[in-house]
C-alpha cells in the first residue's frame, strides 16, 4: 500500500471513530434527559389520588321479610398525600329471585337490575364536609340500609368524589347470601 492509500485508510477510520463517539455521547445525554423528565413527572404526579376502591357488603336477617345490608367501601390510600373526598354517593340495584336475567334495553349486552334500592344517596353524613384517607391507610366508610327478602342479586354502584370534575368509579355484583 501507498502512503496516500494510508492517509486515505486512516482519514476514513478517524471519522468512523468521531461519528461512533458522538453517536454513544448523543444516546448517553438523551437518556440522561429522559430519565430527568420521568423523575420531574414523578414529582408533579405526588399530589395526584393513588387510591384503590373496592365495594363488600355483609348482609343479616331476615327479619320482618328484609335483610339488613352493610355497604363497605374500602378506599386504600397508596399516595404520599392525604387524600379528601367530598363525598361518596351509593346506587344499588336488585334482581328478584326468579325474576331471570334480562339485557338491559339500550345497553346491550349489560345485564339489567330492573328494582331500585338505593338510588345516588350520599354515605356522607350531613354534619361532615368530606372523608379523609391518610397516606398508607386503608379506611373503610359504610352505609346500612333494608332490602327485602326476595331480593337475589345486588349490583353495587359507587361514585367517590375529589372535586366537582374528578369522580372515581367502582361497581360490583352481590348474591343476597346470609
Amino acid at each position: 500500500m501507498e502512503i496516500k492509500d494510508w492517509l486515505t485508510l486512516s482519514g476514513i477510520l478517524t471519522t468512523l471513530i468521531i461519528s461512533g463517539v458522538t453517536l454513544m455521547i448523543n444516546f448517553r445525554r438523551e437518556k440522561v434527559e429522559r430519565e430527568k423528565n420521568e423523575q420531574e413527572d414523578q414529582k408533579k404526579r405526588i399530589y395526584t389520588p393513588h387510591i384503590e376502591f373496592g365495594i363488600s357488603v355483609n348482609f343479616y336477617g331476615p327479619e320482618a321479610g328484609e335483610y339488613i345490608a352493610e355497604f363497605l367501601f374500602i378506599a386504600f390510600n397508596k399516595g404520599n398525600v392525604q387524600q379528601k373526598f367530598n363525598d361518596i354517593r351509593i346506587r344499588v340495584r336488585g334482581i328478584d329471585n326468579g325474576q331471570g336475567f334480562q339485557f338491559w334495553e339500550g345497553n346491550e349486552p349489560r345485564l339489567n337490575f330492573p328494582i331500585k334500592l338505593v338510588d345516588q344517596e350520599s354515605i356522607l353524613p350531613d354534619d361532615y364536609n368530606f372523608f379523609f384517607v391518610e397516606p398508607g391507610i386503608e379506611q373503610i366508610f359504610s352505609y346500612i340500609t333494608k332490602i327485602p327478602i326476595d331480593t337475589k342479586y345486588l349490583l353495587v354502584h359507587a361514585e367517590f368524589e375529589y372535586d366537582k370534575y374528578t369522580p372515581h368509579t367502582t361497581e360490583r355484583v352481590f348474591e343476597v347470601k346470609v
